[in-house]
């Protein structure tokens, strides 16, 4: 955990989805961050944009029935 923070380049997360019987885990890659925020709202009601998320489901998606 701590070597993605120190490299601002390629980062990796867990998205999970939970229904009544089953969770599936997808592992999700990003390999650019997005630097470039701009505020287009206002200070009360901020809305950030930027450049879009490259991303991809680096391996195939887990799922536990319960």
């Amino acid at each position: 955990a701590s070597s993605s923070y120190r490299w601002e380049g390629y980062k990796l997360f867990l998205k999970l989805h939970i229904a009544k019987d089953s969770i599936t885990i997808f592992p999700v890659g990003i390999k650019n961050i997005v630097k470039d925020w701009k505020n287009t709202g206002t200070d009360e009601k901020p809305i950030f944009k930027g450049s879009p998320i490259n991303y991809k489901i680096i391996e195939e998606p887990i799922k536990i029935k319960l």
